[in-house]
């Protein structure tokens, strides 16, 4: 039985989890872990967080506090993940055949059960998930926890929250009107000490944020007077009730406490008041444009239509005028070509002329009459 309770809960997954982890830590040592880069983070005392504010420097000052912000961010991280782990353990409750049927014969079974508390304690659990996930009706369920809600009482935050976990909309608010009175009257009283009246109030927020119709007028405005506490942690629960119930249901606070610009017609339905759609989201905006003539959407496609022709238009003006300058490019390239080829083919007659001269001068040195006949001539000359 215990077996199959931990597997709904996960926490076979999680006791596995912690023994490796408790034998990684046995292998290895402190200094390995140093090596490694670990580093536990602690949460910050309230001597740290004065001596941040108040103690040292300005600049010195500002380092702790930055420190501080980083430690508190990463122990925020860390319980999200934490939490985020834990509700891996849920998917097996989403594929249950009869959740209806394994609900009853679970919570029958835990009202005859002799068993340790631990195991009792886990069967509420189980039960409250089962009935949160699938939103069943198990009205009996409610008024067995009711005699477990006591400050005295073991492990009663753990009853506290199965019984919120078993609380959903669906839920009639006349059968958790008696637990929620309970809650109040065990919790929350002047006589009771400051971290009860906390985890109270706490309490009954969670229990209204999943059925607001549970709460009255008259016992808000009595939580809410707890705002005042001495206590800042009290004081901070009360608040925190008050700024659901702004949301939820303004007209029951008091009007100091409604806040600014307060929508007294806004509130929760009634009790079984279910929301049916009987056309496609969005379907009025489509009737509000038609009803227009279309004139938005239509002038938006005529804008893009002529921008497209006047683009392409621009496109064939640009191509006619890259074809003739390249028309052109080609023409001058022929005729600097064609003039360049006429100069070589000059190059090459001159060159051809000079070089027959000078080939009919050497053929003349060369000759010895003509030699001969030069020298006659220039002594004939006077």
């Amino acid at each position: 039985m215990a077996a199959a309770l931990k597997f709904f809960l996960g926490q076979d997954a999680a006791a596995a989890a912690a023994a490796a982890d408790d034998s990684d830590d046995d292998d290895g040592d402190d200094g390995d872990d140093n090596a490694s880069g670990k580093q536990v983070l602690v949460q910050p005392t309230k001597e740290d967080v004065y001596k941040a504010m108040h103690k040292g420097t300005k600049s010195s000052k500002k380092k702790k506090q930055a420190k501080l912000k980083r430690v508190m961010t990463t122990l925020k991280k860390a319980a999200r993940k934490e939490a985020a782990s834990g509700s891996e353990g849920f998917a097996a409750l989403h594929l249950l055949h009869d959740p209806q049927g394994f609900a009853e014969r679970l919570f029958g079974r835990l009202q005859a059960s002799r068993d340790r508390w631990e195991t009792r304690l886990d069967m509420m659990t189980v039960t409250s998930r089962v009935i949160g996930v699938h939103k069943l009706l198990v009205l009996n369920f409610y008024p067995f926890l009711q005699k477990y809600i006591a400050p005295h009482q073991r492990d009663v935050t753990a009853v506290l929250a199965a019984l919120v976990q078993a609380v959903h909309e669906l839920v009639p608010p006349d059968t958790l009107a008696p637990v929620l009175r309970q809650l109040v009257d065990q919790f929350v009283h002047d006589r009771a000490r400051p971290e009860v009246m906390t985890v109270g109030l706490k309490a009954v927020r969670e229990l209204c944020l999943r059925c607001p119709l549970v709460m009255s007028a008259e016992l808000l405005q009595d939580l809410a007077e707890y705002k005042k506490f001495r206590d800042k942690e009290v004081a901070t629960a009360a608040r925190g009730l008050i700024g659901a119930f702004r949301d939820l249901n303004p007209g029951l606070l008091a009007k100091k406490d409604r806040g600014r610009g307060a929508d007294l017609t806004s509130g929760p339905t009634a009790y079984g008041t279910t929301a049916v759609a009987d056309r496609l989201d969005g379907a009025d905006l489509l009737e509000a444009d038609l009803a227009k003539g279309g004139t938005s959407s239509d002038s938006e496609d005529n804008v893009s239509g002529t921008g497209s022709e006047s683009e392409g238009e621009e496109g064939i003006g640009r191509e006619g005028k890259g074809e003739e300058g390249t028309s052109s490019d080609q023409e001058d390239e022929d005729g600097t070509a064609s003039g360049s080829g006429s100069e070589v083919e000059s190059d090459d007659q001159s060159g051809s002329s000079n070089g027959s001269s000078s080939s009919s001068e050497w053929e003349e040195e060369d000759d010895p009459a003509a030699v001969a006949a030069a020298e006659q001539q220039q002594q004939q000359r006077p």
